[in-house]
């Protein structure tokens, strides 16, 4: 039997209320799930199906409103908890819920309140996030004006970082004020730190260590390895040009005064630079040697030829070289020709005698201001001398006022000839040492 019409619409009805509140339970599922491309399939169902369906598909626009709300509202207090450190994980778990929203408007839009409320949403977050970072911006300036340049750096990363993640929600403006961050951070690097290095004693490195420089950078960035390249060339430039100057000085290393400079430099130096500077080093060490060797042997010759205005220019270039090799040196020869002097008075060979007085006279003058004992060791001799010739001379006067009694000794007359050859080889030398100006050593010994 047929069932009469309006129970067959009551029944209809009751099958599509059904239906509806399924279909909008599964429609909150789906918003709860953020697939709201589903949600946007079931609520359009609700829509199309007519008065039957409008209480329902009433209170699912109301759940969709609430439901985008809610994430509204924690997305903004999200954004709120942003401080001046600020955590990735909440950036990205911003941007999730923004992208969110963002696809519930794609597919929801039409059944929102107010029109164009997703989007007023999304620029109001932006604009809040904005006012976060600017804050952080601020302080990476500051850092900067004051060259903090580490810390700037590690936050300025971090600010990198957030925008990439924040991707289409970073505004321009936040945008543009990290490009000129960096801009200011790669000056200060570039021109300001390198410039500072350029100019810098070796003395000032323990008041700016170059090794915090290079610890503290970032290998990766693009920047540090330009800036670490160019400091490196700079600070081994200037250790370069110390070796130089220490070369100059021949000098053994030990001795040079240019290595307590570079040692005490190279105590704030990076592990690279240093290990570049200790093979240089080693050759400057080796050069220093030889230098001194040949100096040495260049010093022999010389003393060897003794020719006193040669030896006299080369101890006062050697003054802060060889001094005491060359003073040792002038010593021994001293001490020889007195040796020698001796030896020759000794053997009544006055000429040999005068010649090496007048050697001894002229080191006396050239190197008294060296050795000062060289006066006495002239004075000695010159005293031993004169009491030599005056012996001679009285002893040929004495002979010569009883000749009529020396004639007759055949020993006497050769004492007579001897003391009257060496007075009259006296004279000769004398004379001659009179003509040739030298009235000085004349006087010196008479």
């Amino acid at each position: 039997m047929a069932l009469p019409p309006l129970v067959l619409y009551h029944r209809y009805r009751e099958l599509v209320k059904v239906q509806n509140t399924n279909l909008s339970r599964q429609m909150q599922d789906s918003m709860k799930d953020f697939d709201y491309e589903t949600a946007a399939i079931k609520i359009r169902k609700l829509q199309l199906s007519g008065e039957i369906g409008k209480e329902t598909y009433i209170d699912s626009k109301r759940f969709i409103n609430h439901n985008l709300k809610q994430i509204y509202e924690g997305t903004k207090k999200q954004v709120v908890k942003l401080r001046d450190e600020i955590e990735i994980e909440l950036i990205e778990s911003i941007v999730e819920n923004l992208e969110r929203i963002e696809r519930a408007k794609q597919s929801l839009e039409i059944h929102l309140d107010e029109p164009n409320q997703i989007e007023n949403s999304i620029r109001e977050i932006e604009k809040l996030i904005e006012e976060r970072i600017q804050i952080s911006l601020e302080c990476i300036h500051l850092l900067l004006i004051n060259h903090h340049l580490y810390e700037a750096n590690q936050k300025l990363e971090s600010m990198k970082l957030i925008r990439e993640v924040l991707g289409k929600f970073c505004t321009d403006e936040i945008h543009n004020r990290i490009v000129l961050l960096e801009e200011h951070y790669n000056k200060e690097i570039l021109e300001n730190i390198i410039k500072k290095y350029s100019t810098m004693d070796l003395s000032e490195y323990h008041l700016n260590p170059p090794i915090d420089f290079f610890a503290k950078q970032d290998c990766t960035s693009r920047i540090y390895i330009e800036a670490i390249s160019t400091m490196k060339e700079i600070i081994l430039g200037k250790f370069r040009i110390e070796l130089d100057q220490a070369k100059e000085k021949r000098l053994l290393w030990s001795e040079n005064l240019h290595r307590e400079r570079i040692e005490s430099a190279m105590e704030y130096l990076p592990e690279i630079i240093r290990m570049s500077l200790e093979d240089e080093i080693e050759l400057c060490k080796k050069y220093l040697l030889k230098c001194v060797e040949d100096d040495e042997k260049e010093l022999q010759m010389i003393f060897h030829r003794g020719n006193v205005k040669q030896m006299k220019e080369k101890l006062i270039e050697y003054k802060q070289k060889l001094l005491r090799k060359s003073l040792d040196l002038i010593r021994k020869q001293v001490q020889d020709m007195i040796r020698k002097l001796n030896e020759n008075i000794q053997k009544d060979k006055i000429i040999e005698v005068l010649n090496q007085m007048k050697e001894l006279y002229h080191y006396k003058v050239e190197f008294r201001d060296f050795i000062h004992q060289i006066d006495q060791l002239y004075s000695d001799e010159q005293v031993d001398l004169g009491k030599i010739v005056e012996d001679k001379y009285l002893c040929f006067i004495n002979h010569l006022s009883n000749l009529h009694l020396s004639i007759k000794n055949e020993e006497n007359v050769e004492k007579i000839q001897k003391s009257f050859c060496y007075l009259m080889e006296c004279m000769i030398f004398t004379n001659r040492l009179k003509c040739s100006q030298k009235i000085s050593f004349v006087n010196s010994i008479y």
